[in-house]
C-alpha cells in the first residue's frame, strides 16, 4: 500500500488574509469547496501550534490538503 502523502496531484496557492494579529489562508477546490487554517501571530501559535495544524482533510474526497504558511502554497494528496 502506498502512502497518500508522497502521492501529490496539484500544488496551488492559498489566498492570505489578516486582521490585527488573527491570521485566515483559504483555497476553493471544485471538488471540496472551501479549505480554510486559521492561526495567530504569536511565537507560541508559528512554533508549537501551526507545525501541527497544517493539514486539512476535504469533506468529499477525503484528499488532504497541507499547508507551507510561510508560502501559502497548498499540496494537495490524493
Amino acid at each position: 500500500m502506498s502512502n497518500p502523502m508522497t502521492n501529490t496531484v496539484d500544488m496551488v496557492n492559498a489566498k492570505f488574509e489578516s486582521l490585527g494579529r488573527d491570521l485566515y489562508w483559504s483555497h476553493y477546490d471544485v471538488r471540496d469547496g472551501f479549505i480554510r487554517w486559521t492561526g495567530y501571530d504569536d511565537r507560541n501559535w508559528w512554533e508549537n501550534v501551526a507545525p501541527a495544524r497544517r493539514d486539512r482533510v476535504g469533506e468529499k474526497t477525503g484528499r488532504t490538503y497541507r499547508i507551507n504558511y510561510d508560502t501559502n502554497v497548498v499540496e494537495v494528496f490524493a
